[in-house]
């Protein structure tokens, strides 16, 4: 068994994981971190804002990092059929048409 940190670099800053988890292989430490990135964006849902920027960091007792996996990359992202995206109106108007 091996101890791997889970560090969290996100728009709310870094979060780094004093404590590790002693895990069996590499391979289990990659989807502990899939699962903990998808756990975290879940959180961003119920509050109703998601952001796909960050990134969890997994490293070893001595600090060096083994992989990072971006948030954007722990989950497909599947728009409505035939949707298209958004104009963002300007503040206190509508939308400009294209």
């Amino acid at each position: 068994m091996a101890l791997y940190h889970f560090n969290i670099d996100n728009s709310l800053g870094y979060v780094g994981d004093h404590e590790g988890r002693e895990l069996p292989d590499l391979e289990t430490a990659r989807r502990e971190a899939l699962k903990g990135i998808r756990s975290l964006i879940a959180e961003e849902v119920m509050n109703g804002c998601v952001d796909l920027d960050g990134r969890l960091e997994v490293t070893d007792e001595q600090g060096t990092i083994l992989f990072a996996i971006g948030y954007a990359e722990a989950v497909e992202i599947h728009p409505p059929a035939g949707s298209e995206p958004r104009a963002k109106s300007p503040p206190g108007g509508q939308a400009s048409p294209n």
